[in-house]
């Protein structure tokens, strides 16, 4: 299983994107979406490690603490249900049926989010904050009272930030029954009224509500598996709750250090002025991702986390279970806490050659555009290690 797991994480896969006017999505037309018009970004394009690392952060976003396995665990458990060998992203023949209860919708929303974050990383967003989240290590609400008991505010997904600005982002989706069109309209239209007012309130000139839809193999319909969304006009800038950019770079980081095996660094890095920094190690390897592209990707040596500290004891730099983070990032997510302007490594495209890399091993490790990674570093590969200490 491992071995058939190893050669899979390398296979490209595409999905076709389509954009929806806002004028056909609107709840009190009978306009139809159909035929799709495609969208400037034609297709996302993505390997598995790339798809586990998206849903990986999506995952942190929500939790203070996170299983390392994880990542590879989602490989492993869905090796059976996706059809990996299809250039186009499907399920395996029956695996809608095998999967038709609440663990369905939960893989629904899991894929649909890490769809999303790929989706706006291709679209030149390099950071995401998740907005619930935030709102409640904040102290605004994110639920309201009503007659029959207490109900959650409509709140979108998630905040990205890039050098285009800022955009609002709601992921939907489904796995669509076989000779039955998705249905994406009505799920846009959800979507919408999750983003609601919410551009106008934080400062974002763009919001996009994403439908991500995933077809058996052997399902004959014509439109396939395929990523739709509303892509609106720009939105007017009346920001009533004031969200800095330092703010979403920090919490866009706080899950993968959650994913490292530091939740107090992802702690302080959401607010929690209780704990105080403290020294890091970190090893730093230093390795030719592609030729004549050299990385210096950063390691915990250490861990707030039990289960973290018990893996370091065991694991080596070849170990497949690894989430780093590019040493200059890491620089500054350091920097960022302490300064209260936004560093300035991170007011640049970080890494512009990198969005979700794969390296020469056939796409064995992920590198977002964050500098976060997630992976194996070959030992041919290395060219350099040495041990560093940050205060985090």
């Amino acid at each position: 299983m491992l071995s058939a797991l190893y050669n899979l994480v390398g296979l490209n896969h595409t999905l076709p994107c389509f954009e929806v006017p806002r004028t056909k999505c609107n709840p009190a037309t009978r306009a139809r979406v159909r035929p799709l018009r495609p969208a400037r970004l034609a297709t996302l394009n993505f390997t598995p490690i790339q798809l586990a690392h998206a849903i990986v952060k999506a995952d942190c976003y929500t939790r203070d603490h996170f299983e390392w396995f994880m990542a590879f665990t989602f490989l492993i458990q869905h090796h059976r249900v996706f059809a990996w060998s299809s250039r186009e992203l499907r399920l395996q023949n029956e695996a809608r049926a095998m999967h038709f209860d609440f663990v369905n919708t939960t893989l629904i929303g899991r894929v649909g989010n890490g769809l999303s974050l790929l989706l706006a990383q291709q679209l030149g967003f390099d950071f995401e904050m998740h907005l619930a989240k935030y709102l409640s290590a904040n102290g605004h609400a994110t639920t309201r009272r009503t007659p029959t008991g207490m109900v959650a505010l409509p709140i979108a997904d998630f905040v990205c930030k890039g050098n285009a600005g800022r955009a609002i982002v709601e992921s939907k989706g489904g796995f669509p029954p076989a000779h039955r069109n998705a249905d994406i309209r009505a799920d846009l239209i959800d979507g919408l009224g999750q983003i609601g007012t919410w551009p106008a309130t934080i400062g974002a000139a763009k919001s996009y509500a994403v439908g991500s839809y995933l077809r058996e193999i052997g399902d004959p319909h014509p439109e396939g598996s395929l990523v739709a969304f509303v892509d609106p006009d720009d939105d007017p800038l009346t920001t009533t709750l004031d969200i800095t950019d330092q703010e979403i770079v920090k919490h866009n980081y706080a899950p993968w250090f959650v994913a490292m095996g530091l939740p107090a660094v992802a702690a302080r890095l959401r607010g929690n002025r209780d704990i105080r920094a403290r020294s890091h190690q970190f090893i730093v390897y230093e390795y030719d991702a592609n030729p004549g592209e050299r990385q210096r990707i950063a390691f915990p040596a250490d861990s707030d986390d039990d289960d973290h500290q018990a893996r370091l004891a065991l694991g080596n730099a070849h170990t497949l279970h690894r989430f780093g983070i590019e040493e200059q990032c890491l620089r500054g997510v350091e920097q960022l806490m302490t300064d209260r302007l936004l560093p300035s490594i991170f007011s640049q495209k970080l890494l512009p050659k990198s969005f979700s890399q794969s390296d020469t091993q056939g796409g064995s490790s992920s590198l977002f555009s964050d500098g976060s990674f997630l992976g194996v570093i070959a030992g041919s590969q290395l060219q350099k290690e040495e041990l560093i200490e940050v205060t985090l």
